[in-house]
């Protein structure tokens, strides 16, 4: 770890000493007392952390296999085309490793202009649970002032530069020496982070859009002005070629182009596309939302008038994306589809015993996570993302309306192949929390019975199970669907 002291007058890097820090720009010498300047930042060795990494045990086996060009699965960022253009699908992850790398401001205090900017690193080779368990942290500003991105970034860069070039020598468990490179691959960033990084004017100055030439216009609001950006019909989009001139002539006029202060610190990685590729803002999950509703709602709608003239070949193709689409996978028996693949093994002993009374010998079943009954798809415990959901709690079609939890399906390998749901009844009890409207929620026992089978035809619908930390019971919300809460 080093600690970096910024200059006040040039905001340069000043060479720390002993007992003081001298700037050569400025030949401004800060004695020790008066070595906390407003600005200083902390970096932390890149090649040093992931040495560290691999040879955390189980850290090399975890590392995904790269997919070749010409796989159309695409599941994670090593999939994407960015990533297969980088690597060429040549190297193993141990010869090449990439990163995502990100920096955005925290306030520290509440009534404070100081903050913090962390710099940090995570490989995309890892799996995504694994990269967010060992996330790195290169770098961390802290000053009254945002970065000074040109300064704050050099060692990062100048390290990267290093890694992607030569990359560092290690050795695995079994003695084996590897030489492995590390390419900074993609930058996260926000609207108030990107242009510190890209050298470009803040979204409130002319020019201030990273993705367009727009100029914007200043229009009051409240006691102040603010810019806004007005619909235009054909805004010039930026292009690499267009900004690298408007960065040579930022530099010789020493005044922003269209927008562009100079040269970004970034521009010295050489597979770092600074406009399209590399830079993308937190907001464009909200971007990619709209266009997914654009293409499920607005194509169907508007496609027929626009392709009523096209040829047999647009028409097929435009019916192949719009079209209901078939599920893959899918078992149906007795009104419940399963769906996805099942896993097919021995029945297993607590299972057994749940089936006891409905006759169901040992054998071979088939085990899926979930199904769909009743028009709605209804999930296990086992199912990966069931507790973002919390949908495995569902009430029956008997008399008693009963509610169970639901740990697995399984379809017996027999005549009837019936669907039974593996899970515990809820007992009803008694409070006066909601006694008010007991249409709705109903006080459960946070005791479950013991482990029982149902078939999956008697699942009425869905509930929503909410966990209480102080209280005696658990409450049910039965309307999980419903439209309105009051009658």
């Amino acid at each position: 770890m080093r600690i970096y002291y910024v200059c006040e007058q040039c905001n340069n890097v000043m060479s720390s000493e002993l007992e003081n820090v001298h700037c050569v720009q400025c030949n401004i010498t800060h004695e020790d007392t008066n070595r906390s300047t407003k600005n200083c930042f902390i970096y932390l060795s890149l090649e040093y952390q992931i040495r560290n990494l691999l040879k955390m045990p189980g850290i090399t086996d975890k590392l995904v296999q790269r997919q070749t060009e010409t796989s159309t699965s695409v599941s994670d960022i090593t999939d994407g085309f960015l990533y297969q253009k980088a690597l060429g699908g040549s190297d193993t992850p141990l010869q090449t490793l990439t990163l995502t790398f990100s920096c955005d401001g925290v306030p520290v205090f509440k009534k404070s202009p100081c903050s913090i900017w962390p710099l940090l690193c995570t490989i995309n080779e890892l799996p995504e649970k694994m990269r967010q368990d060992n996330v790195l942290l290169c770098g961390l500003w802290f000053g009254d002032e945002k970065p000074q991105m040109r300064t704050f970034l050099k060692p990062f860069v100048d390290e990267c530069v290093k890694l992607e070039d030569s990359g560092f020598t290690w050795e695995m468990d079994k003695g084996v020496s590897i030489n492995t490179k590390v390419i900074p691959l993609v930058l996260v960033s926000d609207s108030v982070a990107r242009p510190l990084i890209q050298n470009f004017k803040q979204f409130n100055g002319e020019y201030g859009c990273s993705y367009c030439l727009h100029k914007g216009k200043m229009v009051e609001k409240g006691s102040g002005t603010t810019r806004v950006y007005p619909f235009q019909e054909n805004v010039r989009l930026r292009n690499q070629e267009e900004t690298d001139e408007l960065v040579e002539s930022a530099l010789e006029t020493d005044q922003p182009v269209l927008g562009v202060k100079g040269p970004s610190i970034l521009c010295r990685l050489p597979i770092l596309m600074l406009l399209k590729d590399m830079i993308k803002s937190t907001q464009e999950v909200a971007l990619q939302i709209v266009k997914t509703c654009w293409l499920q709602k607005a194509l169907p709608f508007y496609g027929q008038s626009i392709i009523k003239d096209a040829s047999v070949e647009c028409k097929e193709f435009f019916e192949n994306l719009t079209g209901p689409k078939q599920l893959k996978h899918v078992t149906r028996t007795c009104g419940v589809t399963a769906l996805d693949r099942p896993k097919v093994r021995l029945l297993d002993k607590d299972d057994y015993m749940a089936l006891n009374r409905y006759g169901v010998q040992r054998g071979r079943v088939n085990y899926f996570k979930r199904i769909i009954v009743n028009g709605e798809v209804i999930h296990s415990e086992d199912y990966s993302c069931v507790f973002k959901r919390n949908s495995f709690t569902v009430m029956l079609k008997d008399a008693d309306q009963s509610f169970f939890s639901i740990k697995r399906f399984l379809i017996c390998q027999n005549e009837d192949e019936m669907c039974y749901a593996i899970g515990r009844f809820y007992e009803r009890a008694k409070h006066s929390l909601c006694a008010s409207n007991p249409n709705y929620f109903e006080p459960v026992s946070k005791h479950l019975g013991h482990l029982t089978a149902i078939p999956a035809s008697a699942i009425k619908c869905k509930c929503l199970i909410i966990h209480t930390e102080k209280l005696k019971v658990d409450y049910i919300f039965r309307n999980i669907n419903g439209c309105e809460f009051l009658k």
